[in-house]
């Protein structure tokens, strides 16, 4: 899976320190020594001034006074509450992952993870193969979005450090969360990568050390592509002077370019995510049916997430049947739209009628809000409740 490191990258320069060795290490112990002289030089006798300063008001707003890492584990340890695993069916061969609320004591399936049988695995072995021409072609990729994923996102709607800080904590708070529930499941469901089943396989870049189904990229890049797209969608139907024009009325009345606009960012989110799955297979590393049960386990924490962060979105209880899965990954076969069931067309994928329901924290939306606000800079506004 992807190691995120896009906001340790905006230290820019500093990183170069690392190529001075040990001189740039005496260099840091020279520094340390001059402050201790430079502070005994000054600070004089000790003189007690009885001030005493506030505590920080507690709340959301608290955030504001960590800072970043401390921030984003706050945020991901709030994302995290509530999330919890069962393993289902009885003969281990699934997992289920379930969301509690503390307050009503009521409890939903978010989504149901159940591993192909081995048969499956060995027929598609030929599509791993064929897909191994395309490394050289793929090789800068695949080599690139072992650490990062983002940048290749960001190439549709850019992410700048300043401008969009609050969006890029979004989107890591995300991704952080992702790589704890999808290493769970993976564990959960404990499948052998191809090499393990043909030496000829033979992949470009190492193997991970953990299970292949389901693919953590192909998880990683499809919550990045549903959450960032849903970001950038509600940004354009913020409410305008504090009148509270409902999202579904604002986007109703929106123009049809706006909405044309909305569809194809959506449209090449989601086709980074699946170029980015289809890599890891072209690398030897997955099966397709890996990057189908990341896909759908991508969408169903997305909703989640959307959902705590306070966003107006509908979540659905789904259930990947792995040995129903034929054929080559391709994302279409996770329908766009929720008005429709996705199992009304994909044989291996299960959505439940009901709508699970994740109660929404004042802490997390907080985030939310200031990532929305960010993202609206430079959109018109027109009057309360329109957009040019």
């Amino acid at each position: 899976m992807a190691r995120l490191l896009f906001l340790a990258g905006d230290a820019g320069d500093a990183g170069d320190a690392g190529d001075a060795g040990d001189s740039g290490r005496s260099a840091s112990r020279r520094g340390n020594r001059s402050k201790i002289f430079a502070t005994d030089g000054v600070r004089g006798a000790w003189v007690k001034t009885g001030y005493e300063p506030p505590n920080f008001s507690t709340g959301p707003e608290a955030l504001e006074n960590w800072g970043l890492k401390e921030r984003l584990l706050t945020l991901e340890a709030e994302m995290l509450s509530g999330l919890h695993y069962d393993q289902a069916p009885s003969d281990g061969s699934g997992i289920g992952v379930r969301y509690h609320d503390s307050k009503t004591n009521q409890s939903e399936s978010l989504v149901h993870m159940i591993r192909p049988d081995t048969r499956v695995f060995a027929e598609q072995l030929d599509f791993v193969r064929n897909y191994s021409p395309l490394r050289l072609e793929r090789n800068e990729e695949i080599v690139a979005q072992v650490d990062n994923i983002l940048d290749y996102f960001a190439s549709v709607l850019p992410l700048y450090p300043l401008r969009h800080d609050h969006t890029r904590q979004v989107i890591q708070i995300c991704l952080n969360v992702t790589r704890l529930v999808q290493q769970r499941v993976k564990h959960a469901l404990a499948c052998r990568r191809p090499a393990e089943y043909a030496p000829q396989i033979q992949p470009s870049i190492p193997t991970p050390a953990h299970s292949s189904l389901p693919s953590g990229h192909a998880t990683e890049s499809f919550v990045v592509a549903f959450v960032f797209h849903e970001l950038f969608r509600q940004a354009h139907f913020l409410i305008v002077d504090n009148n509270a024009v409902p999202l579904a009325e604002a986007e109703a009345q929106a123009p049809k370019e706006l909405l044309e606009h909305l569809s194809t960012v959506r449209t090449q989110l989601l086709r980074h995510a699946e170029r980015i799955a289809i890599n890891r297979t072209v690398a030897g590393l997955h099966f397709p049916v890996d990057s189908a049960a990341g896909m759908v386990l991508g969408r169903t924490l997305a909703e989640y997430y959307l959902q705590r962060f306070g966003a107006s979105v509908s979540g659905y209880c789904r259930t990947f049947q792995g040995s129903r899965f034929q054929g080559d990954f391709d994302y279409r076969d996770l329908l766009l739209d929720n008005a429709v069931a996705e199992s009304e067309t994909v044989s291996y994928l299960e959505r439940s009628g009901d709508e699970f329901t994740a109660a929404p924290s004042p802490l997390l939306n907080y985030l939310w809000q200031k990532a929305l606000n960010e993202l609206a800079i430079g959109i018109e506004l027109a009057g309360p409740g329109e957009r040019t």
